[in-house]
């Protein structure tokens, strides 16, 4: 069992919110095969980014205008590929600062969404300790944990729910075999789309890392 301490360490939560969360989380790590000092710190260390330290398990999408923009300048600068500031087009100004229209907007037509009016973008928005986002993956994870997800999206946000769902997405992305080939990096890319260079937050998930794996080693229970 991985201490509250270690927890704390990894995922950078309060002592408190590690207490609650660590027996789920270890439950959660045996199931998935999550069990090397590796693997272990390269799921807390992500998790915890993902969540702001196991406190925020619902995508915010309550972007201005000029944050979309920067964010998803294919959709909403007026010229994406020019360097710089990206200033938003009409669709970003229509939007900015109404997070239920962005969602149902950026996320149409994905990840088996609908199309905006169906309200499937803001329903299957990202959710839980690894950020669930979409139709298709809410369905697929909501089968292998045996939970109807589609309906109730929000259970990921509850400790045991959230933290299979975040041991399966780390087992069945590859992040596991790759934590234990040494490919932090790897790991990094799979759940957030870059490397830790260009990762949001992507040195805070490399010290957590780092500091996790060496917690675990020193405490002589993995």
């Amino acid at each position: 069992m991985i201490s509250d301490k270690i927890i704390a360490i990894g995922t950078g939560a309060s002592a408190s919110v590690a207490a609650q969360w660590a027996g789920h989380l270890n439950l959660a790590m045996v199931e998935f095969g999550i069990t090397t000092p590796n693997s272990i710190a390269a799921f807390l260390a992500n998790i915890g980014v993902e969540s702001g330290g196991l406190t925020v398990f619902v995508e915010n999408l309550n972007y201005r205008p000029e944050r979309l923009a920067a964010v998803w300048p294919d959709r909403y600068a007026q010229n994406p590929k020019d360097k710089g500031v990206k200033i938003p087009n009409a669709k970003a100004k229509a939007l900015g600062g109404n997070p239920r229209a962005i969602a149902n907007d950026c996320y149409a037509n994905r990840m088996g969404n609908g199309r905006p009016e169906t309200g499937d973008g803001w329903r299957y928005r990202g959710q839980g300790p690894i950020q669930v986002t979409g139709k298709f993956n809410m369905t697929e994870i909501g089968n292998r944990l045996g939970i109807d997800l589609l309906s109730n999206p929000e259970l990921l946000q509850q400790p045991s729910a959230g933290s299979r769902s975040a041991a399966y997405f780390f087992k069945s992305r590859g992040c596991v075999a790759a934590a234990d080939a040494g490919e932090f990096g790897a790991v990094v890319k799979k759940i957030n789309g870059s490397l830790p260079s260009d990762a949001n937050h992507g040195p805070l998930r490399t010290k957590r890392y780092v500091d996790c794996k060496e917690a675990i080693l020193a405490s002589g229970t993995r």
